[in-house]
């Protein structure tokens, strides 16, 4: 009787660690995969490698930005007497920051699009139609956004 509570409490450990671990964004269709898709000539993949480091390159100096501005709140709240004026100021440079990030995100989609012809193009807007101007929220591809080589 002992092994069978053992086994049923060591399932449901399993189980629920499993369920708390995050779901992974793109699991099913990983950007790299759907930019093969679009059989991209040698031009247009070297332009789109290009753009893509630039726009990490831009989104890196950002997400610094926005953590030293994460850490100039945390510092002023840990002041006995703040102002709340002083708080909101660096809340909207927050805010600030946010909306550049989500600008690099829009000229770089957009930049993406521009290289395509007609027929990438449409293929383009049947994969991407379910964004409607949004990039969603979610846990990112992180370190492991890289160049895909595409196998045909």
């Amino acid at each position: 009787m002992k092994h069978l509570n053992l086994a049923v409490l060591f399932g449901l450990i399993l189980i629920v660690s499993l369920n708390a671990q995050p779901r992974q964004r793109f699991a099913k269709f990983p950007p790299e995969k759907e930019m093969c898709r679009l059989m991209l000539n040698e031009e247009q993949q070297e332009k789109a490698d290009q753009l893509r480091i630039e726009h990490q390159e831009k989104m890196l100096d950002l997400r610094n930005e926005l953590s030293k501005a994460d850490l100039e709140i945390e510092k002023l709240m840990l002041e006995e007497n703040y102002s709340m004026t002083d708080l909101k100021k660096l809340m909207d440079g927050k805010r600030e920051i946010r909306n550049k990030m989500e600008d690099e995100r829009f000229n770089h989609w957009t930049a993406v699009y521009q290289l395509l012809d007609d027929n990438q193009k449409e293929l383009w807007e049947k994969r991407f139609s379910f964004r409607k101007g949004g990039f969603g929220k979610g846990y990112g591809m992180g370190k492991h956004q890289h160049r895909m080589q595409c196998l045909n």
